[in-house]
Order: structure tokens, then C-alpha cells, then sequence
């Protein structure tokens, strides 16, 4: 992904620590002033990561340093922070700021791109710590929490009451089954709905093609060997019948992302 750099100063070391969770805030003005506020070490602020209201991605310090981002710790409600105790979670997270202030964003209700880019950069996020330490963030609540899970009296409000968490761990699900590699395609699909109807134009004549050699005797059993693969993707699919109607009627109610879903095992497995 493309991430641009904006290097800082205001950081520290992690001691030894690893990143062991994602922690999500909200800027209280706009990513200019974030930076600007963050470029001054006298400040003692700072954040890994920065989405844009336009779907950039700004990186202020190295994974491997601790960011100057969650304060104090007060009535926290994360497992993760009560299980670590008085020490600083600065020292074990990996931190992201989201552009929001006053009526752009300010209540947490990000935009579309500025989703999209949130969700790579966790993925982004994931393999680096498992490429530089070894250790794998599970893309899970517990693991990817907000502000407010730290300081439940100070920061109540970060990364906002209307930040989407719900549809942010339901593709985080998603991301968490992907390579990186694998999951930025879904990304740029879900940014082009043209390109993803496409794809998913694709896919849907690649398995009514199968379907149609299923008559033909010298191609029925290698047809049905390649649909018996897409059986453990499709919900409730028991036979190849099932897998045949799933991508219909997606495909018929312009379902296009969901279907674009079986494309990783579909190349995978050498049916596209």
C-alpha cells in the first residue's frame, strides 16, 4: 500500500516490548495540525499511523518505536490493557490516528476511503509485525481496540460514538484470512465497483461454464472436481449444485464484492 512518510521525532523506545494490539483514535483537528502538533517533541504527543479523510495513509514513526498516543490509563475495559497491568500500553501497541474534527468526522463517522484505508493499513500493520518480530496481532475486538478501552473516563469518546466498529470487525474477519497480498486486491476491488463487477462477470461465467460441462461426458469429472474445491467457501453449500446457485444469485442481485470473495481460492486452485 501506499504509505506516505512524515517523519517525527516524538517517540521513544519500546524497551524490548513487542506490539501485541492496534489502538484507534480520533485527531481533535485535521491532519495538518496532527502533524504539526506531533513534529514538536515539547508536545510529548505522537502516533504511528494517520488515516485522511481522503483515504491517505501517513506514517509518522517506525513500528518499532513507541508512540507518545494513549495517555493514561483510567478504568480501562480492554482484557489486553487490564492484563498488563500499570505498564504503558504506548510500550505494546501500535497506534492510528483518524482524521476527524468538528463536523468532519469529529463524532467518529469516518469516510468510505478513509475505511477502506484503515482496513490495510491493519492488515499492513499485521505482516510487518509478524515479518520484523514474529508475532502474529489477531485482527480480533480484542486485539484491535479503541482509545476509550484505555481511558474510560478521559477519553470516552475516541475514536467517536459513531466510528463503525461493527462493520470494521466483520472486515477485519475477512482481512484476518488473507495475505496481504491477497487482501489488497479486495481493497482495490471494493474502491472500483466497476472493476469488481468485472471480476465478478468473471467468475460467475467461469462456474456456469463448469456447470454446463457437467453434461458433457469427457468433462464431467474434472468439472466436478474443480467445483467440489469452492464447497468449504460458499455458505451451506453441501453439494455443487449449491455452489452453482450461490454465485448466481449473487451475481444476479449485484452482489459483486461477496462474490469477488471465492477469487483468491478460485486463482489458488487454477479455476481462473
Amino acid at each position: 500500500m501506499n504509505i506516505i512518510q512524515k517523519p517525527v521525532k516524538s517517540f521513544s523506545s519500546r524497551g524490548g516490548h513487542i506490539p501485541i494490539c492496534i489502538v484507534l483514535h480520533i485527531t481533535a483537528g485535521s491532519a495538518n495540525s496532527a502533524y504539526n502538533e506531533f513534529k514538536n517533541s515539547g508536545n510529548q504527543k505522537s502516533s504511528t499511523f494517520l488515516t485522511t479523510r481522503s483515504g491517505e495513509v501517513w506514517q509518522f514513526i517506525d513500528i518499532q518505536s513507541k508512540p507518545w498516543t494513549n495517555g493514561n490509563i483510567r478504568n480501562p475495559t480492554a482484557p489486553i490493557i487490564r492484563a498488563n497491568g500499570p505498564l504503558n500500553p504506548n510500550y505494546y501497541s501500535v497506534t492510528i490516528e483518524q482524521e476527524g474534527y468538528g463536523t468532519s468526522g469529529g463524532d467518529g463517522a469516518i469516510t468510505e476511503d478513509q475505511f477502506l484505508a484503515l482496513c490495510q493499513l491493519i492488515k499492513h500493520i499485521q505482516t510487518e509485525v509478524k515479518r520484523i518480530y514474529g508475532n502474529t496481532i489477531p485482527l480480533t475486538p480484542e486485539r484491535v481496540i479503541g482509545h476509550y478501552q484505555i481511558d474510560s473516563m478521559g477519553k470516552s469518546f475516541c475514536p467517536g460514538p459513531a466510528f463503525p466498529w461493527t462493520r470494521l470487525y466483520k472486515e477485519l474477519i475477512v482481512a484476518d484470512s488473507m495475505t496481504l497480498e491477497h487482501y489488497e486486491e479486495r481493497i482495490d476491488s471494493l474502491k472500483q465497483p466497476a472493476k469488481t463487477a468485472q471480476r465478478a462477470y468473471t467468475i460467475a461465467i467461469r462456474i456456469n461454464d463448469l456447470s454446463a460441462k457437467l453434461e458433457v461426458q469427457k468433462f464431467i469429472r474434472a468439472a466436478t472436481d474443480k467445483l467440489l474445491l469452492l464447497i468449504p467457501i460458499v455458505p451451506n453449500a453441501e453439494t455443487i449444485q449449491d455452489v452453482v446457485d450461490y454465485v448466481n444469485r449473487l451475481y444476479n442481485a449485484k452482489q459483486y464484492a461477496d462474490l469477488v470473495e471465492m477469487e483468491p481460492l478460485m486463482k489458488n486452485k487454477g479455476l481462473l
